[in-house]
């Protein structure tokens, strides 16, 4: 019975931490691309999204100059988006350390001219994503997640 109980808890902790939220980001043009996410239940969203390939690291940062979108491994948490009055997913650390007070958001819109440093998708896939992350506990509790970007 004791045995049972091991390896029950062995296999739980390793199922869940197989699962790891993850959205991933393809740059596939200079304003738009493909955003990928496969929920906790199974749910996929697959949707383009709109950002602004120009804008660039403010003279304030190690990397001026550098574009803010480059491919990598970011970190990600819900956050609150004062400019919009509403939640959004901030997107910071990665290849240029990009503080957690001025990083990258995705929130909803429908077009590169939505997003000013900011990666955009549209309102019902951004409503999908965030139903997604409520129910796997991470608005609630500042978890956060990985962003993968690529080109």
């Amino acid at each position: 019975m004791k045995r049972s109980i091991i390896l029950f808890t062995f296999i739980f902790v390793l199922s869940v931490g197989a699962f790891a939220q993850t959205i991933s980001v393809t740059l596939s043009g200079e304003t738009s691309g493909w955003l990928y996410y496969t929920g906790a239940d199974g749910s996929v969203i697959n949707s383009q999204c709109w950002y602004r390939s120009s804008e660039t690291l403010p003279s304030s940062y190690e990397n001026s100059g550098r574009p803010w979108l480059v491919p990598g491994v970011y970190t990600g948490q819900v956050s609150w988006m004062e400019s919009k009055n509403r939640q959004g997913i901030i997107i910071f650390g990665g290849p240029n350390n990009i503080s957690s007070t001025r990083g990258i958001f995705i929130h909803a819109g429908s077009r590169p001219s939505d997003s000013v440093a900011c990666i955009v998708i549209p309102t019902n896939q951004m409503d999908l994503l965030f139903n997604d992350l409520r129910l796997a506990g991470f608005i609630q509790n500042g978890r956060t997640f990985s962003i993968r970007i690529d080109r």
